[in-house]
């Protein structure tokens, strides 16, 4: 019986990860392993720069302004295909796995996951959140309670790999793992469980991901930002070799997850993100077409123009004549 696996991680920016050229103080063999023996994709987008609204994307298929939703919290029940409805159709059946606290969060936002998938809930997020006493924060790790976590789902793993059916699982980490404290702090765990990943489904059944990224202290802000900064929107994305392809350099989007997971890729003319659904007023919607990307800011009507071969950083604004 054939295995589909994506492995997804809140907030995870691309400079988080060695294979990205990113930040080398974590180790990440088994992610290596999957890129140097897989296809990694150089620019890969989110639809949206938050969490609902992107997983509402890549469940849909749809862009963000194309969806019945005018403001965030309006996702409503999706009367179309979605990306399970598609893997059904294939003779799959579809798994979500995820912390127990999200399932609140999907009864409000996504529906469409306990209308089409079955939802696994573990316990895998720290039991005090970072970032909530501010400096006296408890900033070191503890090793028991991660160890708790990864157990969880190693165990989900075993079970799920037992099944004798076709199945499509997508495992979604939280922005950090129990036992860990902030962003970045827990990229060991996380390809600890790629690592259990490759042990109950193969090297070639496996796709690594993100939601979307984060701002990483650009311009003074972290987290999530708001923004349509590249940070927070191109994020990582290594599946098995497609095409005999090491690499795919050109655009994509999470919108078209279910033909990636079948390992075939749409070039995308127009890559669109969003912050904010259209009737929002702190909106901000990135266009990409080639190398160019045009930001609108929809609260300062304002335009951006960025050449992002030439100026990857995002710092010549080329709307002003004096830059271009």
């Amino acid at each position: 019986m054939n295995k589909i696996i994506l492995i997804s991680k809140d907030a995870v920016a691309k400079q988080y990860l060695p294979i990205y050229g990113g930040r080398k103080y974590w180790r990440t063999p088994n992610i290596d392993y999957l890129a140097k023996n897989g296809t990694v994709f150089n620019r890969h987008y989110t639809a949206a720069a938050s969490t609902a609204m992107a997983f509402y994307s890549m469940i849909t298929g749809q862009n963000c302004y194309e969806t019945a939703c005018r403001d965030y919290g309006d996702e409503r029940l999706f009367e179309g295909e979605t990306l399970f409805d598609k893997f059904k159709k294939i003779g799959y059946s579809s798994y979500m796995i995820w912390d127990r606290s999200y399932t609140s969060f999907a009864q409000k936002h996504l529906k469409i996951i306990f209308e089409k998938a079955n939802l696994i809930d573990l316990d895998i997020i720290p039991r005090i959140p970072p970032h909530t006493y501010g400096k006296f924060d408890d900033l070191s790790f503890d090793d028991k309670a991660s160890t708790i976590a990864l157990n969880e789902i190693y165990s989900t793993f075993k079970i799920l790999a037992e099944k004798d059916e076709s199945i499509f699982v997508w495992l979604h980490l939280p922005h950090v793992l129990a036992g860990r404290n902030a962003y970045a702090s827990d990229i060991d765990l996380f390809d600890c469980v790629v690592g259990y990943a490759r042990e109950f489904f193969g090297d070639d059944s496996i796709f690594v991901s993100a939601d979307h990224g984060n701002m990483d202290g650009k311009n003074g802000k972290f987290s999530y930002g708001f923004d349509v900064d590249e940070t927070a929107i191109s994020i990582p994305l290594i599946s098995p070799k497609i095409d005999g392809n090491d690499f795919i350099n050109y655009n994509t989007s999470n919108i078209h997850m279910f033909d990636l997971l079948n390992k075939h890729p749409v070039k995308e003319d127009f890559v669109i993100t969003d912050t904010a659904y259209y009737c929002q007023p702190k909106r901000k919607v990135s266009i990409i077409n080639g190398n160019y990307k045009l930001v609108y800011n929809k609260t300062k009507k304002v335009f951006q123009l960025f050449d992002l071969q030439w100026d990857p950083e995002e710092r010549y604004n080329l709307f002003y004549p004096e830059f271009y």
